[in-house]
Parts: structure tokens; C-alpha cells; sequence
């Protein structure tokens, strides 16, 4: 019996050698989501997350050799709370936020608070104490949040990108051009009208005849410079890429990064190209 069993076993072996490479052939022809699929999974696992962290920076910078600009750079935290409430602060520079609702008596204004409207919405809340323009473009144009659900909604072209950290994926995303342009349109434009509101009511608390000489010369400032910046964007080109690191264990964001260029013809006649960097990490779920 002894001889037999031994036998027995070295048949074994090879079967279950044979088995598993089987197994392995099979587990390779399973269905394997395309890149659009694994975007509309993470959106969705976004979907069902109540709270999470989001830590970045940005920089703008004028790419042309002309304009000798030092790049614009502002660092800002984020915190979701209850699924639809965000508080987003920035600050100039690369300073480190120690966290949304900690920040020192010195740094001016205060967290911006959004509210998700219509479930794909993020609407900021007008509130007597302005927030910083920093913060307002925080909120506004490189709020990760917003840029994931407006590009659900796009036209664009996904992939998947080589070398990703274990346990994680890379989307290559490059959204339609003229519905990019358009995004950033409405915000900045967005920007321009929260400016002009939170003036408004700065001036509304002023008295004596100065109030209503400075209401209107602040009201010419502002729709001036909204008509200039529409006219310019009505030139422009947009080429945008973004990356997405996605955990294959949770399906969540991991990271999000993106590189704008635009390009358009200023007010002189000369082109024109600004670069706008972004790059969000997530953290934190519960």
C-alpha cells in the first residue's frame, strides 16, 4: 500500500502542477475591465464614500521666455464630510496646512464651503466673510472632486499607462479640448462673479458719500475684467492631461494629477501660453 500511495502521489503531483497552470491560463482569459470602466468604478466608489481627505498643490506659470513671471504656486487641503459637505482652504506658496479648521489667527480668510447639488453639483456657499482668492481657486478650478464629475461627463479619450506602483493603477485621461476650455471657463468666470458678490457686501456695511463712488468703481473694475477675460478665453486652446491612480483593492483615488496648457491672444495681439499643475492626494476614507 506504501508503494502505491507513494505512486499515487508522484501522479498527484503532476496533476495538480497541471492544474494549476490551468487554472492560471483560465484566471488570464477572464474579462478584464477596459480604462473607462475602471473610471466609472472609481467614480462610483466615490459615490458611496461619506468622508475623505484630499491634500495638494498647484502652480500656475507663464511658459512664454517674454514675460520673466516667478510661477504662482498655493498649497490646499480639503475635507468631505456627510457625503455633500466640503471645506476646502488654501495658502500661497508650498506651506503645509495642518488641517481644514486649524489654521493660525494670521492666515487671512477661511475655508470655502461647498455643498453637492443635483448629485453632481458642487455649489459654493456665499457667506459675509470672503474667503482668499487662493482658496476661491482651490474650490473652483482645481477642486479634484469637481474635475472627476465633470470628466464622467465628457468627451475623452482613457488609457491605461504603464509602470504603476503594486497594487495600484494609472488612467491616462485627456478630455475633449473645447468641453475642457469650456470647464475652465465656467469657473473662472465663477471666480469673477464670487469676487464681485462678497465686494458687494463688503461695501454694503460702508457709509458716507465715498460708498457710493467706490461701489462703482469697483463694480467697473470687476465687469471689465470679466469682459476682458471672456474675450480672451474666446481665442483660446486647451490641452489638458490627467492621472488618476486608482487602488485595485478599494477602487478608490489614490492620487489625481493633472498639467493644463492654454493658449490664447492677449489684449496686444501676441500669443500667449500659461501652464496650470495640479496634484491631489486622497487619504483618509471612512
Amino acid at each position: 500500500m506504501k508503494g502505491l500511495f507513494i505512486k499515487g502521489c508522484k501522479g498527484c503531483g503532476s496533476l495538480l502542477v497541471g492544474l494549476v497552470l490551468l487554472l492560471g491560463l483560465l484566471a488570464g482569459c477572464q474579462p478584464q475591465r477596459t480604462p473607462q470602466e475602471w473610471f466609472d468604478l472609481t467614480w462610483t466608489g466615490l459615490a458611496g464614500v461619506d468622508a475623505f481627505h484630499i491634500k495638494g498643490q498647484a502652480e500656475v506659470a507663464a511658459l512664454d521666455s517674454s514675460r520673466a513671471q516667478a510661477p504662482q504656486t498655493f498649497a490646499y487641503e480639503a475635507e468631505l464630510n456627510h457625503h455633500t459637505e466640503l471645506s476646502v482652504k488654501a495658502v500661497p506658496g508650498q506651506q503645509t496646512l495642518s488641517g481644514v479648521g486649524t489654521y493660525t489667527a494670521a492666515e487671512p480668510g477661511k475655508p470655502a464651503v461647498l455643498t453637492l447639488q443635483d448629485g453632481s453639483r458642487w455649489v459654493m456657499l456665499q457667506e459675509d466673510k470672503p474667503v482668499t482668492a487662493w482658496t476661491s481657486a482651490a474650490a473652483g478650478r482645481v477642486n479634484p472632486l469637481a474635475i472627476i464629475e465633470g470628466l464622467r461627463e465628457m468627451k475623452k479619450n482613457v488609457r491605461l499607462e504603464h509602470g504603476a506602483a503594486r497594487g495600484t493603477l494609472v488612467l491616462r485621461i485627456e478630455p475633449d479640448s473645447e468641453q475642457e476650455l469650456l470647464r475652465l471657463k465656467n469657473e473662472l468666470v465663477s471666480e469673477m462673479d464670487r469676487t464681485q458678490a462678497l465686494w458687494r457686501k463688503q461695501m454694503a456695511g460702508q457709509q458716507g458719500n465715498l460708498k457710493a463712488e467706490a461701489v462703482k468703481e469697483g463694480n467697473r473694475l470687476i465687469s471689465g475684467s470679466k469682459q476682458q477675460l471672456i474675450k480672451l478665453l474666446s481665442t483660446a486652446k486647451v490641452n489638458t492631461v490627467y492621472h488618476l491612480t486608482i487602488s485595485k483593492q478599494s477602487n478608490l483615488p489614490v492620487r489625481l494629477t493633472s498639467e493644463t496648457r492654454i493658449t490664447y491672444t492677449s489684449s496686444n495681439g501676441k500669443t500667449r501660453t500659461e501652464s496650470l499643475w495640479n496634484d491631489a492626494h486622497f487619504a483618509n476614507y471612512r
